[in-house]
């Protein structure tokens, strides 16, 4: 279609476990976090925010992820820690299905997808909501479309029904 697609937000049904449309496309698929969040060590629960080790106070800055492993490194100016000189100033996280996916959900740009996301849903769930298509599950894109059509054919036909409908006069007494 000549759209290029780096990132696709999706239901954890949707989810591509085994990364094969990240290798076959370097599309990214991201999934909305569980409500179970099993989180690595010094990782700040709130705002997932990555740091060293129990004892460091700086947080880290994002770098890579490459091989199934997300790499941070110190995010300290110069001079700022006084463990610099002894300090590893690196930390690898694995990739899971929560926090940490592909892109770590505490990164802006995951954030900025997920919000347009969510506006973009806005008028479909309007519209699944007034044609009663809220409750329907279909196993195939043919089965969707049949039942929009119809449910907009339905909808469509009941407001012109009542458009047309004769305006009674209620005469003054």
């Amino acid at each position: 279609m000549g759209i290029e697609i780096k990132l696709i937000t999706a239901d954890e049904a949707y989810h591509d476990k085994d990364d094969s449309l990240f290798r076959g496309a370097g599309v990214i698929v991201t999934t909305s976090l569980p409500a179970k969040i099993s989180l690595p060590e010094n990782v700040d629960g709130e705002c997932g925010t990555v740091f060293l080790d129990g004892t460091c106070n700086i947080p880290m800055a994002h770098v890579a992820c490459e091989a199934q492993n997300h790499e941070y490194r110190c995010g300290a100016a110069t001079g700022q820690c006084h463990r610099s000189s002894i300090c590893t100033q690196c930390y690898f996280i694995s990739v899971d299905n929560g926090l940490f996916q592909q892109i770590p959900h505490a990164t802006g740009p995951i954030k900025r997808a997920y919000d347009i996301c969510k506006n973009c849903e806005r008028p479909f769930n309007l519209l699944k909501n007034q044609t009663g298509l809220e409750t329907v599950r279909v196993r195939s894109q043919h089965a969707t479309m049949a039942r929009c059509t119809l449910s907009s054919i339905a909808l469509l036909l009941i407001k012109i029904a009542g458009a047309r409908r004769k305006k009674t006069t209620v005469s003054p007494q």
